[in-house]
């Protein structure tokens, strides 16, 4: 009788802990769903700020640009494309500020044959031509992005505020017209990148409240967006050996 007491007693807990594991089981896989849900919901959040396809700069880089920009006809930006080693191409969106056009430039570029630090030191350059930036502090700071399509996550990024010349209309024609703003470069730092990418940004303060959308938090969105790929390379041809004479 009473062995029989302690067999019932050990099957009840048995049940019990298999019972408590699955419940277990069952709620980690839940909260890892629903975490995974979450950020996908905050990711579609954030990334509505730009475009719902990859615009293709060269067969081998892809991005997503911000809503509103297109690849532009004129040259908006201060930094010409000689100075910017790589220079791919510049897009641009117009954004009426106090009743005039200005021009949002975004520069890309893909230099090739040079590392970071040279590239680095090449636009400080350059940024130090621009009367406006010339006694500024000019500083390269590292970020890190999670990328959502295999691009790179480390990034080297050059920042610097005050009061800049933006392409502007006023009435027909167009001229430079200064106005506070934000300009950044970002380059690509990954370790074992093939090839570095680099951006230059333009983002006039008075752009947020025309658009209704923080301008200053596109850069890094845009980054994380990158796609590169790689032409796989051919294996060259296995030399053919020839029979000497004395083995004919």
């Amino acid at each position: 009788m009473q062995l029989d007491v302690f067999r019932t007693w050990i099957n009840v807990c048995r049940a019990c802990c298999v019972g408590v594991c699955f419940l277990g089981c069952a709620v980690s896989e839940y909260d890892a769903e629903y975490a995974k849900s979450l950020q996908a919901f905050r990711d579609a959040s954030e990334f509505a700020l730009l475009q719902g396809d990859n615009t293709v700069v060269t067969p081998e880089l892809g991005v997503r640009l911000p809503e509103g920009f297109a690849r532009a006809t004129s040259q908006p930006a201060l930094i010409r494309p000689s100075d910017v080693p790589g220079y791919l191409a510049t897009f641009a969106r117009a954004v009426s500020i106090e009743g005039r056009q200005t021009l949002v430039p975004l520069v890309v570029a893909m230099p090739t044959n040079l590392k970071t630090i040279d590239i680095e030191e090449a636009m400080t350059v350059k940024a130090r031509q621009i009367p406006e930036f010339a006694s500024q502090p000019l500083r390269w700071e590292t970020r890190e992005v999670s990328p959502l399509a295999g691009g790179p996550s480390v990034w080297r990024v050059l920042s610097f505020r005050g009061s800049m010349s933006f392409l502007t209309q006023d009435k027909q024609d167009w001229g430079y017209v200064k106005s506070a703003g934000l300009w950044e470069y970002w380059l690509s730092a990954d370790r074992e990148q093939k090839v570095c990418i680099l951006f230059s940004w333009q983002l006039p303060d008075a752009a947020d409240g025309a658009v209704g959308i923080p301008m200053g938090t596109l850069p890094s969105l845009l980054v994380r967006t990158v796609s590169y790929r790689v032409e796989p390379q051919e294996a060259a041809p296995e030399p053919t050996a020839v029979e000497s004479d004395s083995e004919q």
